[in-house]
């Protein structure tokens, strides 16, 4: 057996209460109904409830009683909410004949209405079968689009990450040509300070080749006038020299050292004693004279030196002989 909806779960009163206290109608069955005017985008609208201004839409026995649209009813609400009514009638005609047969009649209409509404459910459901076909082929559109979108999407990552790329190369290129530049900065300015170190020493150069100038043409003024008397002659004497005697002037400074130490060790101690030994030589000059005639006065001196040179030329042709 199916069971009833749990909205639709409420005791009935008893015949004593209903006796005892007069039958009230709940506010919210005894609104109106009105039916949904037709539109050309609906097959077939069914009726609508609609509350009065100012009132609540609620259903009838929620215990919540929160406002909601109304649900399409089923066949076993409507046959559980006939059973409900007919609760209430027949404990309203215990209570009060009159008023039974008023709820009666109110009872008959609204299940009219349940059924005119219940008829139309079927159109409403395929209306609503309808939209929902529409609402696919839209939500299949959007879906392609956002394929469209997530592929467009992919490509403007992919380039986005290539940039990237390209963007690091150029950053670490970049940053090895600041590196670079900073290196060449800093070899520069060691160059710039050598070069103001030898501005300055240049500078002192420069003043002392001043200076040096200076002094060089007051010397060449003092001695322009022999080195003009002594031009032609310095002419003549170049041109008069020769090769031979060139490397004789080198072998004799190349000497000079053993000749000035021979002069200092041998030559200068004579020179120094010929005031003592020239008397001497004198007086030997004298003996050698003497003894020289002395000798030619002797008899035969002239044959002994005859035979002396003859003997002295055999001497001399003996080893041209051999």
């Amino acid at each position: 057996m199916r069971s009833r909806p749990r909205w639709h779960r409420k005791r009935l009163p008893r015949p004593e209460a209903l006796q005892a206290e007069p039958y009230r109608a709940e506010p919210h069955l005894a609104e109106p109904y009105r039916s949904e005017p037709l539109r050309p985008d609906r097959r077939c609208p069914g009726p609508r409830r609609v509350p009065p201004t100012g009132a609540p839409a609620v259903v009838a026995g929620a215990p919540h009683n929160r406002e909601m649209p109304l649900p399409l009813p089923s066949p076993a609400s409507l046959i559980a909410l006939t059973r409900s009514t007919v609760g209430q009638v027949a404990g309203a005609v215990t209570g009060a004949a009159g008023r039974a047969t008023g709820q009666a009649g109110e009872v008959a209409t609204r299940m009219g209405r349940l059924t005119s509404e219940y008829a139309a459910v079927p159109s409403r459901a395929f209306a609503v079968l309808d939209e929902i076909e529409a609402l696919v082929q839209r939500v299949g559109t959007v879906v392609d689009r956002v394929e469209v979108l997530l592929d467009r999407s992919e490509r403007v990552v992919a380039e986005a990450e290539e940039a990237t790329l390209r963007v690091e190369t150029i950053a670490t290129a970049a940053t090895d040509a600041v590196a670079a530049a900073t290196r060449v900065a800093a070899a520069a300015q060691t160059l710039l300070t050598d070069a103001d170190r030898v501005a300055v020493g240049a500078s002192r150069v420069v003043g002392r080749s001043e200076e040096i100038a200076d002094r060089s043409v007051e010397l060449i003024g003092e001695y322009e006038p022999a080195l003009r008397r002594g031009a032609p002659m310095a002419r003549h004497f170049v041109e008069q020299l020769s090769e031979d005697e060139v490397d004789a002037a080198v072998r004799l400074v190349d000497e000079l050292p053993r000749l000035t130490q021979h002069l200092k060790a041998d030559v200068l101690p004579i020179l120094a004693t010929l005031d003592r030994v020239g008397p001497d030589i004198h007086d030997l000059l004298e003996v050698t004279r003497d003894l020289k005639l002395a000798v030619a006065g002797i008899p035969g001196l002239r044959m002994l030196r005859r035979r002396g040179a003859d003997r002295l030329g055999e001497d001399e042709a003996l080893p041209s002989g051999e």
